[in-house]
């Protein structure tokens, strides 16, 4: 017998259907998750805000 030969039982196994898996439920986008967007959102333009005013001063 080869090595790349299944035996007789293995091969009964194989053609069998596999079980599916449940479908994953999608969680919910909340007002959580867009809030903490809309932080990132004024944190970076704040920096972008400070960032040019630094360098005005500089002027």
């Amino acid at each position: 017998m080869s090595e790349t030969a299944l035996p007789k039982d293995e091969e009964s196994v194989l053609k069998t259907p596999a079980p599916k898996p449940d479908p994953v439920r999608a969680e919910r986008t909340g007002s959580r998750s867009s809030g903490l967007v809309f932080l990132a959102l004024l944190l970076g333009i704040a920096g972008v805000a400070v960032a040019g005013w630094g360098v005005w001063q500089l002027r």
